[in-house]
């Protein structure tokens, strides 16, 4: 499990670092790579297009200045697939004006023949307050 927060971590702080090259080497380099992105879109699917849009955030208005477990990282793991998941605060400065902003998240990995943890998906996004128009269906006991 330490193999994964070691991972994690790493990922995050090149995300804060700017480390686009190292960011992206996060990714399988696969056609079916598939990302659910948090921004505007919904998905990007690809390595070439995940690259992009990393190069592209990255010469943005966005700094990501932090990234901190709310809830998580919760690891499952076997021989060649893991998943990551969890609640993170992302601490960003936007236009230079400070913001935080609370995404729910989950890499899935697989074990390359390079003996490398890439992630084949990803999601983060945030829940929507009411989707279905009717409240949150858990009821109080």
């Amino acid at each position: 499990m330490d193999e994964f927060k070691t991972w994690v971590a790493e990922h995050f702080e090149h995300i804060i670092r700017r480390r686009v090259d190292d960011v992206i080497d996060h990714y399988a380099n696969s056609d079916h790579l598939y990302v659910h992105v948090e921004g505007p879109r919904w998905s990007t699917t690809g390595f070439e297009h995940v690259a992009k849009g990393w190069r592209d955030f990255f010469n943005s208005a966005i700094y990501v200045d932090d990234i901190t477990w709310i809830e998580g990282p919760i690891i499952h793991s076997g021989l060649s697939m893991a998943s990551i998941s969890g609640i993170i605060d992302m601490h960003l400065r936007i236009e230079n004006k400070p913001q935080q902003v609370r995404f729910r998240g989950t890499y899935i990995l697989q074990k390359h023949s390079d003996g490398q943890w890439r992630i084949i998906h990803e999601h983060f996004s945030q829940p929507t307050k009411d989707p279905y128009g009717i409240g949150d269906w858990l009821k109080p006991n």
